[in-house]
């Protein structure tokens, strides 16, 4: 059974999506933020790793 209150994860998602028109490309804030996705083995998440990683060595 689903909770009775409006902050369901589906309508979070319904929420969002109805706020940003297009999930790829937003604003945060000030930020631009935009996803693209590659042809690729690695996650996101070795990617991020990597990246924390380097920034961590400058």
């Amino acid at each position: 059974m689903k909770p009775a209150n409006s902050n369901t994860k589906e309508n979070k998602i319904k929420s969002y999506l109805k706020q940003t028109e297009n999930p790829y490309c937003f604003l945060s804030g000030k930020t631009k933020v935009t996803m693209r996705f590659s042809d690729t083995s690695q996650t996101i998440e070795s990617k991020l790793r990597q990246y924390f990683i380097t920034m961590n060595h400058r």
